[in-house]
């Protein structure tokens, strides 16, 4: 990146532009699984000892990787790149100050978040909601009756974007002048399912965060939704089911 790069992502991101590289690096890398970075960050001395890491030293950790399938994805790190530079999205990396404590204590926290909005909102008493896609009007109803006072009394209101209960929570949380954060299951840039397009924009509109643990340009896939509600689960000090089915996502929240 250029200097002038640089300083920009300083600015945009609230750290250091060259520590910032390391945790994208690192995010990109390739022939190591998510699960043996995060464990590796759990019982390193801080974070950036996996951060830092040198092919070698992975072999060193985990002598069943192949070396010479450890690489940095080049056009993963472009991709986060553009996506900052379009978008002036923010990225908090997991020892980022701004990182929300109790997703820390997650089996499997996120690496970093790519985050767009009003970030001080993420330090807020927040409430999960998750439920079936398929909601009945009384669903609906039921969800709206208990999200409307918690926003009212300034409860930030926490769910995925998805339709049914997702969107329905998140509407009403906005119709009262509420918080509410949306969490994707696809890329910061992509909304999914796209007729929630006019909430994503109001959400960022009135001071609401909308956050993604997937790469930029990343569309749906089926595997990303339930461990996208462990972040939901994560940012919320409680979390609110609404007719979820015996075999759903919710359930696993």
């Amino acid at each position: 990146q250029s200097a002038k790069g640089e300083i920009a992502m300083e600015k945009i991101c609230g750290q250091g532009a060259s520590q910032l590289t390391d945790w994208i690096t690192f995010f990109c890398l390739r022939g190591v699984s998510e699960q043996r970075k995060i464990a590796v960050m759990a019982v390193g001395s801080t974070p950036e000892d996996a951060v830092l890491a040198e092919p070698q030293q992975w072999l060193n950790w985990f002598p069943d990787l192949k070396k010479e399938r450890i690489r940095v994805s080049t056009e993963a790190v472009e991709r986060v790149y553009r996506w900052l530079d379009r978008n002036g999205g923010n990225i908090i990396t997991f020892a980022d100050a701004r990182f929300p404590p109790i997703l820390k204590e997650q089996a499997a926290p996120p690496i970093l978040l790519f985050a767009q909005g009003q970030l001080e909102n993420l330090g807020n008493d927040c409430i999960g909601f998750v439920g079936s896609r398929r909601a009945t009007p009384g669903g609906i109803a039921v969800t709206q009756k208990l999200v409307q006072p918690l926003a009212q009394a300034g409860i930030t209101i926490v769910s995925g974007l998805a339709l049914g209960v997702d969107v329905a929570a998140h509407k009403a949380a906005l119709g009262t002048r509420g918080n509410t954060i949306a969490v994707l299951g696809t890329g910061p840039d992509v909304v999914y399912p796209e007729r929630n397009r006019r909430t994503f924009e109001k959400i960022l509109q009135t001071g609401g965060v909308i956050l993604s643990e997937y790469l930029p340009g990343s569309g749906p896939a089926k595997q990303n939704f339930p461990r996208r509600n462990r972040i939901i689960s994560g940012l919320s000090h409680a979390v609110v089911v609404v007719e979820a089915a015996l075999k759903s996502g919710s359930l696993i929240t």
